[in-house]
């Protein structure tokens, strides 16, 4: 196992990589799935505090800002095969969400993007 010199918390650096990605669901997710566990880490606890502290932002006059979800190209070609290979849309979206460690929504969020970028490709 590697030593580090300075405090390091993957469960803190996994929560912190979510909210830098704005990825709230999966940061709810994983901050409810740890504290539920009964983890101890100051970073940890820092970390939830920060996603606590998030306001939703109301009132943003524009349109929503077009970012390239996490994994999406490996995401909807996986969720093709599985179409492909005769799986209802809810299981490839159960599926995909277990095996990615993302919540149903931001896995359908994400074919969703797929699918629109694929459809933009081939006109």
């Amino acid at each position: 196992m590697v030593k580090f010199s300075f405090d390091f918390c993957p469960v803190a650096d996994e929560l912190r990589a979510a909210l830098d990605e704005r990825r709230m669901d999966d940061a709810k997710r994983i901050a409810i799935k740890h504290l539920r566990a009964g983890y101890k880490s100051q970073q940890f606890w820092d970390a939830v505090a920060d996603l606590l502290e998030i306001k939703k932002e109301i009132g943003v006059v524009g349109r929503k800002q077009l970012k390239s979800p996490v994994k999406w190209f490996e995401i909807g070609n996986v969720f093709q095969d599985l179409r492909d290979a005769g799986v209802t849309r809810k299981k490839a979206y159960e599926k995909l969400a277990n095996d990615f460690g993302q919540s149903i929504h931001t896995i359908r969020d994400t074919v969703r993007f797929f699918e629109k970028a694929d459809e933009a490709a081939h006109k």
